[in-house]
């Protein structure tokens, strides 16, 4: 992994050249430079992020195309349904207008 690394020396120079001094710019310099080496296994690249975000778009593509291979599957067991419940008001029409017809007719 690549790490940006801390230029301790210039941060020393920059320190002293305000005014602070050289000893104390120096400790001060140690100690940040102890942190970012505590901290550098924690960073995190470019390269992992772009590996993880295309982990989780492969898992979120995976899991739309079951949700739509189980909505495919719910609509049609919804269509038989509407298509025996067609054939039950077609049924209830037939069995109750026609003899209403003839009662009329005859």
């Amino acid at each position: 992994m690549s790490a940006a690394a801390f230029d301790a020396l210039g941060y020393v120079r920059r320190v002293v050249a305000a005014g602070v001094p050289r000893e104390q710019a120096e400790a001060q310099a140690e100690a940040m430079k102890d942190a970012f080496d505590h901290n550098l296994d924690r960073l995190v690249t470019r390269e992992y992020l772009d590996s993880r975000f295309a982990a989780s778009e492969s898992h979120m593509d995976q899991r739309i195309s079951e949700l739509r291979l189980e909505f495919r599957g719910e609509m049609g067991d919804l269509r038989s349904v509407l298509n025996l419940h067609s054939w039950m008001l077609g049924l209830l029409v037939v069995t109750t207008v026609v003899p209403a017809l003839l009662k009329i007719l005859a």
